[in-house]
């Protein structure tokens, strides 16, 4: 693979709402949770991703966030009517990931030389020296796509959490309220492609079974 080179077409971090663009059709459904470790506070809530790029809906995140609550968001696409986030409730796999919780660096130079993964579409800087790195793909099968995140896992040391498909990520353009100080989540684009299955040569088959997870899965 290619060393990471930057999309030239855009030199600085995605806004929110061009994030949300690239990364969705305007009708998918896709889930937003706010959750606020202080106060105990969740709020999930489902929508489209038309409207979650409008000014009203990133006003209310604005908000929440500036009122100490992270933003999350689920990275495929739910079933219509459903405001729920299960397994049962997602309609289509947009995207697979990794979350570097940990040495964060070292990872990302195994990524950036690994001949068995196409170049990542977005690097998102969630913290100092923490990442979460993301695949837009297409006709995967939900199952595929697990088995995938988890070899992937096993092969570049990501947070083995952090692999089903209903899992949420941090929202780009907003506060990580995690630390005493805040850090801003910015995403780079590497790439506008759009991966298939075959496109990644880690060799996993549908009988692999999932890691064991962490209990805190939001």
């Amino acid at each position: 693979m290619p060393r990471l080179e930057q999309n030239p077409e855009r030199d600085n971090a995605l806004t929110t709402e061009e994030y949300v663009r690239r990364n969705f059709e305007p009708s998918d459904r896709i889930a937003i949770l706010v959750l606020n470790r202080e106060s105990g506070r969740k709020v999930q809530r489902v929508t489209t991703a038309e409207k979650l790029a409008s000014e009203r809906w990133q006003a209310w995140l604005r908000y929440e966030n500036e009122g100490g609550a992270n933003v999350y968001i689920s990275y495929n696409s739910l079933r219509q009517e459903t405001q729920n986030r299960t397994k049962a409730d997602v309609a289509a796999i947009r995207h697979v990931y990794l979350d570097l919780d940990k040495d964060g660096e070292r990872s990302l130079r195994a990524i950036e030389t690994s001949n068995e993964i196409p170049q990542p579409n977005y690097i998102l800087s969630t913290s100092p020296r923490k990442y979460q790195v993301i695949w837009k793909v297409e006709g995967m099968k939900q199952a595929e796509a697990e088995n995938l995140q988890r070899a992937m896992v096993g092969q570049f040391g990501a947070d083995p959490a952090a692999t089903d498909s209903t899992r949420v990520l941090r929202l780009p353009g907003f506060n990580n309220k995690k630390y005493q100080q805040d850090y801003r989540v910015e995403a780079r684009e590497f790439t506008a492609a759009t991966y298939s299955l075959s496109d990644f040569k880690l060799g996993i088959g549908q009988s692999q079974t999932p890691q064991q997870e962490r209990s805190n899965t939001y």
